[in-house]
């Protein structure tokens, strides 16, 4: 089942979190200079990006209605 609207902000609070640690972890790195092959810069970017992606599906599941998702029990328009 699909979770609902209260549960989908409750993941996407949590789920802030540890991205806003993940943006601050990015910023530092990029700060001393990490080298773009370096396997932790790596890692930490493609952290950051799933996490983000995470927040950004969390914000759509807890809308209502108005993103591309019909409203519950209404019929498919033709």
């Amino acid at each position: 089942d699909d979770l609902t609207p209260d549960q989908a902000e409750a993941l996407k609070a949590i789920v802030g979190r540890q991205l806003r640690f993940l943006n601050r972890m990015v910023g530092r790195m990029q700060q001393r200079q990490f080298p773009v092959d370096d396997p932790i810069w790596v890692a930490g970017i493609a952290a950051r990006n799933a996490a983000q992606d995470l927040f950004v599906a969390c914000h759509y599941a807890g809308c209502k209605s108005g993103v591309g998702r019909r409203v519950k029990n209404e019929p498919p328009t033709v």
